[in-house]
């Protein structure tokens, strides 16, 4: 029998190990194009909603336009929300923000309990450790923020389905959030507080099904999210 050369030996364990790990991981069941819709602040369209986010005061309306966004749902009851988004309208003159201005969204979900529509499918953000779900771009140690789905008791989730973006009978999804934007040692918003526009809106459309390996490595990123959900209070 041929004797192992030095390089295979090296690397069989990294293969084992990563064979290992991928066996735990959980299985991509859906994916989806996550599409900036017609909401209330229109034009233009946008997929995230959160007045406030610069410079407080829950009259200064801000969304943000979902550029690159993909939406990913898992065997395990888990889901994941990320991509790149933008400044699409604020209300701040003179103050922080800018439109156009780039952020990356990255937010983990865990499954939640049923709501009133039996064929929707529902989640709450899963806010424990120390995940970012918004960081700017360019600053990402310094200008980022901390999203939890509200009202914490889940009464509201974020919900998948026909209709669930509130906004129109596509296949979509929307959820209310509480926010705290920590932007160079300024703080605005609060886990605490509810700005009544403070949401997710969009359209889902179906990718197709070799999409999924391709995005395997980044699925990775969605994997083992069953954490604990985050309390209001951090």
């Amino acid at each position: 029998m041929r004797k192992l050369s030095i390089l295979g030996l090296l690397i069989l364990p990294l293969v084992i190990m990563v064979a290992s790990d991928a066996s735990s991981m959980p299985t991509m069941t859906n994916l989806y194009h996550a599409k900036s819709i017609w909401g209330q602040q229109s034009p233009p369209t946008y997929g995230l909603r959160l007045d406030g986010f610069f410079g407080g005061g829950t009259n200064k309306e801000v969304t943000f336009a979902f550029n690159d966004v993909m939406f990913a749902e898992y065997d395990d009851g888990t889901a994941r929300l990320w991509g790149d988004i933008s400044v699409a309208e604020y209300d701040n003159t003179g103050g922080p923000g800018a439109f156009g201005g780039a952020w990356n969204l990255d937010v983990n979900f865990v499954n939640a309990p049923a709501g009133p529509n039996a064929s929707w499918r529902y989640y709450a953000i899963d806010g424990s450790g120390s995940h970012r779900e918004m960081t700017k771009v360019g600053d990402e140690a310094n200008n980022y923020a901390d999203l939890i789905t509200y009202p914490t008791d889940l009464s509201k989730p974020f919900q998948v389905g026909y209709g669930a973006n509130g906004k129109n009978g596509n296949f979509g999804a929307s959820g209310w959030v509480n926010f705290e934007h920590y932007d160079n040692g300024t703080t605005y918003g609060g886990l605490q507080n509810h700005n009544y526009s403070s949401d997710f809106l969009m359209d889902l459309e179906a990718v197709p099904e070799p999409a999924t390996v391709i995005l395997f490595g980044l699925g990775l990123a969605g994997a083992g999210i069953t954490r604990r959900f985050r309390k209001a209070s951090k």
